[in-house]
């Protein structure tokens, strides 16, 4: 009965609030067979209220966290044609003085998608690549005996996914990268480490736990860009805060035509997360969403300038 009441709620907040995105990265799902529930409640609930079918795909890889919180992907199948789904650094250990040299450095791996838009009308394809991510949270960071471990953990998967789009960049200079999730970070150094930093290349030295190199990714995080009260996607202890991003890069920016984040989590008591018929407080976060233009030639957009 809960898990009816949950697929009631997420369908709910994809149909109403998201406005059913053609490409969604999902945090903290347990296994594909439950994406697979949530892409079939989306489809018999939209059909049923009246509204497009969005006929989603479901993509999941399982990961490393004991627990079952894995990322995935739901993906309009009749929109996007999908070239690759695949995990990233599933293997890779959590190397560093003093560490376990066997514990993996991932307990979510990232999940990496490529794609195409569907237009029988285009010259050529409106292809992009997705990363979705959930880094190793603040969890014990500042505890006098583990936070070393989690310092150097979350510093080694910011690194790790910025030198991955490093070398992206560098084999093909025309790809268009959205890297998203929830990265359990701010849009700026925390005084332990500096994760956004790191991903777009400019990493903040003066932190407990600094970054050991520079990746030049070419990265921007899209929250610099909108109004400081609107930069916030969950709230701890009564503090607004972004910890969810969406990162492009330059060749993704210049087709980004607006941003922003999806109210339903964030803003409203818990209480309603008991309440099936209605989609508020499905999650303790907001979902960063970015829309973007198809048009070809791109069209001209003003240059983005973060807001200060």
């Amino acid at each position: 009965e809960v898990f009816k009441n949950r697929l009631n709620k997420v369908s709910l907040a994809i149909r109403n609030v998201l406005a059913m995105p053609d490409v969604l990265g999902i945090i903290e799902v347990e296994n594909l067979k439950v994406m697979q529930k949530i892409a079939t409640k989306i489809s018999a609930d939209a059909i049923a209220a009246g509204q497009p079918d969005p006929k989603y795909t479901a993509y999941l890889e399982d990961g490393n966290d004991f627990r079952g919180i894995n990322v995935g992907y739901l993906v309009k199948s009749e929109k996007i044609k999908v070239l690759e789904v695949k995990q990233l650094a599933g293997d890779v250990k959590l190397n560093y003085p003093g560490g376990n040299a066997e514990e993996k450095l991932f307990d979510r791996p990232p999940l990496m998608l490529r794609a195409e838009v569907i237009d029988p009308k285009a010259q050529k394809p409106f292809s992009f690549t997705v990363i979705v991510n959930h880094f190793k949270s603040y969890l014990g960071v500042d505890d006098a005996e583990k936070g070393d471990r989690t310092r150097n953990k979350r510093r080694l998967e910011a690194e790790w996914l910025a030198n991955f789009i490093q070398e992206r960049q560098k084999a093909d200079a025309s790809e268009r990268m959205l890297v998203c999730g929830d990265f359990n970070a701010f849009q700026f150094n925390d005084g332990f480490n500096d994760l956004i930093g790191i991903l777009k290349g400019k990493p903040d030295p003066n932190v407990l736990v600094p970054s050991k190199g520079v990746f030049n990714t070419g990265l921007v995080d899209l929250v610099d860009y909108i109004g400081a009260a609107s930069r916030y996607s969950y709230t701890f202890d009564g503090s607004a805060q972004a910890i969810d991003h969406i990162l492009v890069n330059k060749q993704t920016r210049e087709r980004v035509l607006k941003f922003g984040f999806a109210r339903v989590d964030a803003d409203f008591p818990e209480i309603w997360a008991n309440d099936a018929n209605r989609p508020e407080r499905i999650s303790d976060h907001d979902a960063p969403i970015v829309f973007l233009s198809l048009d070809e030639p791109a069209p001209k957009v003003p240059p983005m300038t973060p807001v200060q």
